[in-house]
């Protein structure tokens, strides 16, 4: 049996032990910073290098107007605000279909044409397509490259990956406005009834945020 004055009895055995306990303490908290430090790096870009298979999980916060009656050069428009409260904020899209009224002796198709006004810093697009009931698409990127298609990321990091696909503050915030304007074929029938009829027109403005979901390849 070890005497206890032989380990607690002289102040050079105390002075051991009290130096034992310090470096005990002192190493634990070592570690601990390395990791803290480790996951903080991971999340800035950092982490194992490697072999990714990326792939995006959607959200669509969509406003819709229509089906509206729109005569020979008048128009219809939707505003929408928009303010994520994520950075991964990749598209936003616009739709409109547009449908011919087929009004008595009309013997054209009637067209649209749909002007986007997007915030400061983004330009907006045009659209343009016959009214026959097809669904016409127009997307404006908010992160470079956004498609939204799966794909396999090589020689990079999880962090990497996540700033790629990461917006900038307020990128795409505001008001995006959509105005759709009808006009008709201007052939038709001479006689009562000759007239061509309006269009009906559907249209929608979409802000796409997703989550990533990464996977080691």
């Amino acid at each position: 049996m070890i005497d206890r004055d032989v380990l607690f009895g002289t102040p050079r055995a105390i002075s051991m032990w009290v130096i034992s306990a310090f470096f005990v303490v002192a190493f634990a908290g070592y570690f601990n910073v390395l990791a803290d430090k480790e996951t903080v790096g991971s999340a800035m870009g950092g982490g194992s290098s490697g072999s990714w298979d990326v792939s995006f999980i959607e959200t669509l916060d969509t406003t819709s107007e229509g089906p509206t009656e729109v005569n020979d050069g008048e128009s219809t428009s939707v505003t929408k605000t928009i303010a994520p409260e994520t950075n991964m904020f990749g598209v936003v899209r616009i739709m409109v279909t547009c449908s011919d009224g087929g009004g008595i002796g009309d013997l054209g198709t009637d067209s649209f044409s749909a002007a986007l006004t997007a915030p400061e810093g983004i330009d907006g697009g045009t659209l343009s397509g016959d009214c026959d009931g097809s669904e016409y698409e127009l997307n404006i990127p908010i992160i470079d490259g956004y498609d939204g298609e799966s794909y396999v990321a090589n020689s990079t990091t999880e962090g990497e990956i996540r700033t790629r696909w990461s917006a900038g503050d307020g990128d795409g915030h505001g008001d995006w406005m959509l105005d759709v304007t009808v006009q008709t074929a201007g052939q038709q029938l001479l006689g009562p009834g000759g007239e061509d009829g309006a269009a009906d027109v559907t249209m929608s403005i979409s802000a796409i945020t997703f989550d990533l979901d990464i996977k080691v390849a």
